[in-house]
């Protein structure tokens, strides 16, 4: 080995050394929390040791989401996450489920890909119940599913490989560029994102960067004010809100994973359809409320089998109850949707059965013609 190379490897032991001192000084958990604000999924790698002590001590409940969970930037302050209230309602109404821990594993620009990332690392603390919002947004023409902003694949090495043997598994992999060469330094995920929340940290420190929300970057551009709805023509409108969910939507076969690695892996799991903006929808063309319910039912149909379970939230929240034309919520419409799906998670903590009237629970405003 000559002088150059000798000299290298001592320059790049020097700073992996500094680097991790520095990471042991504010220590690795302070260093992820800083890293949301780069890679907003970090929240999963978070805090690790309590929810594990949690999952000890009662019943414990994994809480997936995107932006219709974690508030964007423009919500209110005081704008409490779903999870937390939900965690609230469960004490307040059912004390004797005993301790009930909701885990808030919710970022900017999740994606359906990321769900099925993360019902692998969930399965590891033996959930006794895992939630995920279906946004109804995501299912159409505007979905972000393809945006290479929030591809994240760094979340596929949270996948056993050797487990992914279904066509439909492969395929996903296949689809995200997922392989076993290309998660050859996927043990380096969580040292990365360490490093990426201390150089976070030391700029906030030096004061060059601001204490800003780890979703501003990836949801900039979207508009907080609340009366641009208004301005979208029927089309505008019917492209983000997609009104038929036919039985070729790509999306249908991922939720249709999602089920079946839950009920293959004995997880039980409760999906809900997002609250949007219906009785806008009403008064736009061409709205046909019966193709409408038909996609409703549809989407509850695909998620309803052996542990997993469908409930529609659609129609849920009036206009009011969002801050903008996404699904986005007040703190109000937030306690609501928490509050609706509190029954239901009682329920399945209770019995891991579907509602008693069917497995996946339609609301009548769902399919009301008019």
């Amino acid at each position: 080995m000559n002088t150059l190379s000798r000299t290298l490897l001592w320059f790049i032991a020097f700073v992996a050394s500094v680097l991790a001192a520095s990471v042991v000084m504010i220590g690795p958990q302070t260093a992820l929390k800083y890293a949301v604000k780069i890679a907003p999924y970090a929240v999963i790698y978070h805090n690790r040791p309590a929810r594990a002590a949690n999952a000890s001590t009662g019943r414990l409940i994994f809480y997936f989401g995107d932006s219709s969970v974690a508030p964007p930037p423009w919500a209110r302050t005081d704008t409490p996450r779903i999870p937390a209230v939900l965690e609230d309602v469960l004490a307040d109404s059912y004390p004797e489920l005993g301790p009930v821990t909701v885990v808030d594993w919710s970022f900017a620009g999740a994606r359906l890909f990321h769900y099925y990332c993360l019902l692998f690392e969930a399965a590891d603390y033996s959930p006794d119940l895992i939630i995920i919002p279906i946004n109804w947004r995501n299912l159409g023409p505007r979905s972000w599913e393809s945006e290479e902003r929030f591809s994240f694949r760094e979340l596929g090495a949270l996948v056993p490989l050797s487990e992914c043997t279904t066509s439909a598994e492969k395929a996903i992999l296949r689809r995200e560029g997922i392989s076993a060469p290309k998660r050859f330094f996927s043990p380096l995920t969580q040292p990365v994102l360490c490093i990426k929340g201390l150089k976070t940290w030391g700029r906030i420190r030096l004061g060059l960067e601001s204490e800003e929300d780890p979703a501003a970057r990836l949801l900039e551009g979207l508009r907080s004010d609340e009366t641009i709805i208004d301005r979208f023509g029927d089309k505008q409108l019917f492209e983000q809100y997609t009104l038929e969910v036919s039985t070729s939507n790509p999306h249908l076969e991922t939720l249709r994973l999602l089920a079946e690695t839950a009920t293959r892996r004995r997880n039980v799991l409760l999906f809900y359809i997002t609250p949007i903006h219906i009785d806008e929808m009403r008064q736009r063309k061409p709205f046909d409320p019966f193709i409408f319910a038909d996609s409703v039912v549809r989407l509850a149909n695909t998620t309803t089998f052996g542990t997993s379970f469908c409930l529609s939230l659609v129609s849920l929240l009036r206009e009011t109850d969002f801050i903008d034309c996404f699904e986005h919520y007040t703190p109000e419409g937030n306690r609501t949707i928490a509050r609706a799906l509190a029954p239901e998670v009682r329920k399945l903590l209770v019995t891991s059965q579907p509602p008693p009237a069917a497995a996946a629970t339609v609301s009548s405003r769902d399919s009301q013609p008019n």
